[in-house]
């Protein structure tokens, strides 16, 4: 027993809950060994001298107050006061339960809506055409341009070639496809501006909901020193530029366009530079159409890269086949050039492209035809 201002150093033997295992601290004057610290927190209680409590009074926690109960008198039965205090008793009963917390219910975590988005091929095999619900989709627009003619005569016309083949283009999206007669344009042998207007006027109709097709067949160019591919409409010069569609100028009037899906497809010279990246995975693209068709896309597919094309068009003679052949509800243009690359590679000196039309908002979808 320790008398009163008395200090002694105490050992402590305690057995931890979560390790198992024992350890030692040493008590005196209030002071734990710092070796022994980070430990488990442990309460304990002993005296100490009144200058080791002035010392370490930072690290102690204060003692709670215990609060004394009130007492009151008891009143009489017959006591006028009576009536008032137990109101006031009951007042403050009120009071003090609508103070009291009650425990309010976790709500329960909202769902959260997830934009659909491509994460992997692997996470879409489960999505196949059969599970697309097109019942909101928007409309689909169609502007086709066949150039022949040319005003300059060191441009050879093609012979109403390109002309026709946008014409038969339009019969088949309209009879096999959901283009309706309204939406549907034909360009025959246009100047540029005619062009321009027509690309102008799409993208003033055009929604978010809908698809544009943009097909040209005619003459193009390409300048192999900067890098730039042309489409050259009828009142092309050869001598002056100024009348002639760029392929920045196309991407430009695209790039207005604020639809769904924009296909482009091109039959010309040099078409290919189109491009900044024609790289582009085809995996998988038969089972992901109800993704591919919730994501914008701007794709392009073109009868050759930077090498003439033939006048009479080996391309235009399959694409016009597989579109017209095809039997399925849902037909994404990547598998239409799918089909389309052997045979045209085949029977011409032409490659095929088809990829990423870049920096026009293009999100991993595709342009899906769907048939009546």
């Amino acid at each position: 027993m320790l008398k009163k201002g008395d200090t002694e150093s105490i050992a402590l033997t305690f057995q931890t809950a979560s390790e198992g295992t024992e350890k030692k601290i040493i008590w005196n004057d209030a002071l734990l060994t710092a070796s022994l610290l980070p430990m488990d927190p442990i309460e304990i209680v002993l005296g100490a001298t009144p200058q080791a409590i002035q010392d370490y009074r930072p690290y102690l926690i204060p003692t709670p107050k215990k609060v004394e109960p009130v007492k009151q008198e008891p009143i009489a039965m017959n006591d006028p006061k009576r009536g008032k205090a137990e109101k006031k008793a009951e007042k403050k009963a009120e009071k003090k339960a609508e103070k009291k917390e009650e425990p309010v219910a976790k709500a329960e975590p909202k769902a959260e809506v997830k934009r659909a988005e491509i994460q992997s091929e692997g996470e879409m095999q489960e999505l196949h055409a059969a599970d697309v619900d097109f019942s909101a989709g928007g409309k689909f627009y169609a502007l086709l341009i066949g150039c022949s003619d040319y005003t300059d005569p060191n441009i050879a016309d093609l012979g109403g070639l390109p002309t026709q083949d946008a014409e038969n283009l339009a019969k088949v999206l309209k009879a096999n496809y959901t283009f309706d007669n309204e939406n549907v344009s034909v360009l025959k042998s246009p100047t540029r501006r005619e062009i321009v207007i027509a690309l102008d006027d799409l993208s003033k109709k055009v929604t978010a909901n809908d698809n544009v097709l943009i097909f040209y067949a005619g003459h193009g160019h390409y300048e192999d020193d900067n890098d730039i591919g042309y489409w050259l409409p009828k009142d092309a010069e050869v001598s002056n530029s100024s009348n002639w569609l760029y392929n920045d100028q196309l991407v430009a009037s695209m790039r207005k366009i604020k639809s769904l899906h924009t296909l482009l497809i091109s039959d010309a010279c040099f078409s290919g530079s189109i491009f900044k990246n024609r790289s582009i995975s085809l995996t998988g693209a038969s089972d992901v159409i109800k993704k591919k068709y919730q994501l914008p896309s701007r794709k392009a597919i073109t009868s050759g890269t930077l090498k003439t094309v033939p006048n009479k068009s080996v391309f235009i003679k399959y694409l016009l086949d597989r579109l017209e052949k095809n039997k399925d509800k849902y037909y994404t243009s990547a598998a239409l050039f799918q089909s389309i690359e052997t045979p045209v590679g085949n029977n011409s000196t032409s490659l095929p492209q088809f990829g990423v039309i870049q920096n026009v908002g293009d999100e991993g979808g595709d342009f899906i035809f769907i048939r009546k």
